[in-house]
């Protein structure tokens, strides 16, 4: 149809932004603040669990972000970028 889609960005970050994020970090990742999750919607054939986490005080409705995990499953390293996440005042679910 010779329209070429545009990309349009919605969210709270610029480009700069989002890309620092992804800089390696020296610091210590914060304390642990998520919790196991286990998730059996309606319909499905197989529940499934995740790692919730969820900034401190924060009330909703919040952002929220969700994390993929690596070739090999949910590990500990997901789940303290959900932490990381988090402390952002995003809701995180690895």
């Amino acid at each position: 149809n010779g329209v070429s889609p545009r990309a349009v960005w919605t969210g709270a970050l610029d480009e700069q932004a989002f890309a620092a994020l992804h800089e390696l970090r020296g610091d210590a990742a914060p304390p642990r603040t998520g919790a196991r999750v286990d998730v059996d919607p309606p319909g499905e054939r197989l529940p499934f669990s995740g790692y919730l986490s969820m900034p401190r005080g924060a009330e909703g409705p919040l952002p929220a972000a969700i994390l993929t995990h690596e070739c090999c499953s949910r590990n500990e390293d997901s789940e303290r970028w959900a932490d990381r996440i988090a402390a952002l005042g995003y809701a995180a679910l690895a």
